[in-house]
This record gives C-alpha cells, structure tokens and sequence, in this order.
C-alpha cells in the first residue's frame, strides 16, 4: 500500500548523464592526443580517455535504448 511506482525517467536520465560524461571524456582525450604542448601529451592520458568515453558513451546509449522500450 506504501509501495510507490518508480519513474522510468529517473533512469534515462543517468544513462543519459553516461552519455554526455562519454562525450566529454571522449573528446578531451582526442584534445589530449593531437594538441601540442598539453602537459600529459605522451602519457597515454588521451588514449585511456578515448576508450573510456567510447565505452560510458555506448553503455549509455544501449541502456537509455533499452530502457525507452
């Protein structure tokens, strides 16, 4: 009787935050492997970044995909 219906939205809205979160993560690591003269240029920062924004941007997709069905 006090059990509340959860929200979908709630939900979608993490595995948008996930998405959003890949992008950035993907696109500061593509910043960090091309531009020179930032200071982890070499370091392999930008290629770990790249894969795990790749990574948070798919898991979030699929999951936001799944969820709206």
């Amino acid at each position: 009787m006090g059990d509340k219906p959860q929200a979908a939205g709630g939900n979608k809205m993490l595995y948008m935050i996930l998405a959003i979160v890949g992008i950035i993560l993907a696109i500061v690591g593509i910043l960090e492997f091309t531009v020179r003269g930032m200071p982890g240029r070499g370091s392999g920062i930008g290629a770990v970044s790249i894969v795990i924004g790749i990574v948070l941007l798919l898991f979030g997709l699929l999951r936001y995909n799944a969820k709206a069905t």
